[in-house]
């Protein structure tokens, strides 16, 4: 059913080809394949739900047809699980007949100038935009350059984006949740073989830690080098603190379970620690 009444027909990219609104089912509409912008649940998406509750949806979602009769979001994501929150049936909906790499452009495009875009996203994002371009087969431009000067970032910036995409899920989850520098850093241990980076991350993960840039960079340099191990993240982030030796002692199980019964270790080796400090604290 065509929409009348508000925008009864939109422009596509080129401004040559009225696109009619049309109301389709919700169930109908899938997300697009390897969507790389997620759907934040924050302020932003509460007040577009509470405007789709009281207003409808006033800006069309963009689909394009699939072979099962459905429909794959173009741009709209957020719109479709606002509207499933204010439980409506159906969306209005503008629907495009797109290749697979016009596809990707124009979800790429329609999506990156989100106010909050995490580095994962962009990266994603840049990455797959990249590869559609490249594909199309487009002659005369630098494909990277190309990218960058649509979004604000200069081509090597896009690459350096890009490089982010060969982190395993683990580690660009914590380049997202970084603090400043994070793009630098993560191009740095993007260099890790897949086998080092799930070494850093149960490494990172297990002291609570995360690299500065000083430190990517010598993680980086030590995987270059043939040299990187557990022990070499040991020694890269002890650098600058005071080494202290440790000791290891043993005890019998049986001994200890006598005490304290069937405590974990760590609860057990620390209340030793007390009971040691407790006593040479009375001068013992």
């Amino acid at each position: 059913m065509t929409v009348h009444g508000y925008n009864s027909f939109f422009c596509n990219k080129s401004g040559n080809e009225n696109m009619s609104i049309t109301n389709i089912d919700i169930s109908l509409l899938k997300p697009f394949h390897s969507h790389p912008f997620k759907i934040i649940d924050d302020d932003c998406l509460q007040e577009l739900i509470d405007s789709v509750k009281e207003k409808g949806i006033l800006n069309p979602i963009v689909v394009r047809p699939m072979d099962d009769g459905e429909y794959e979001i173009i741009s709209g994501h957020r719109r479709k699980y606002a509207a499933i929150a204010a439980e409506l049936q159906e969306v209005p909906c503008i629907i495009r007949e797109l290749n697979d790499d016009d596809a990707v452009v124009e979800m790429v495009d329609s999506n990156i100038y989100r106010q909050i875009i995490l580095p994962s996203e962009k990266a994603w994002a840049y990455k797959m935009k990249y590869d559609a371009m490249k594909h199309q087969g487009k002659k005369g431009i630098n494909t990277a350059d190309e990218i960058g000067k649509d979004f604000g970032d200069s081509g090597r910036q896009v690459q350096r984006y890009i490089k982010l995409t060969e982190l395993i899920p683990e580690l660009l989850d914590e380049i997202d949740n970084a603090p400043d520098k994070r793009l630098i850093i993560g191009v740095s241990l993007a260099s890790l073989s897949k086998e080092e980076q799930e070494i850093l991350y149960r490494f990172l993960d297990d002291e609570n830690k995360f690299p500065s840039m000083k430190q990517a960079a010598l993680i980086s340099e030590a995987s270059k080098n043939n040299l990187f191990s557990l022990e070499a993240l040991v020694e890269i982030f002890g650098e600058g603190k005071e080494k202290h030796q440790s000791y290891k002692i043993s005890l019998e199980k049986n001994f200890l379970q006598k005490f304290f019964g069937d405590k974990s270790k760590s609860e057990i080796e620390a209340e030793l620690q007390n009971i040691i400090t407790n006593y040479f604290s009375k001068g013992v």
